[in-house]
């Protein structure tokens, strides 16, 4: 029996100007050729907070800068 990682994320959802919601494919190892769609955004680091680690994400995922406090509506 395989053990499962389990780590805190942060993701958001990111409609564009016509309400589509944007989601990231992200391929995974286990089983071989697993893809996954998800909305963007990624692990918490020791010492990060959940805001934090989002605007790193998403920065990091699609290029995004989040400058101010949400909510963001």
């Amino acid at each position: 029996m395989s053990s499962v990682n389990l780590r805190h994320s942060a993701r958001a959802i990111v409609l564009d100007e016509d309400d589509r919601i944007l989601l990231c494919r992200f391929a995974i190892p286990e089983p071989a050729g697993t893809v996954v769609w998800a909305a963007p955004g990624g692990g918490i680091e020791r010492g990060e907070t959940p805001l934090a680690a989002l605007r790193r994400e998403l920065h990091e995922e699609i290029g995004l800068v989040v400058a101010t406090d949400p909510p963001h509506v």
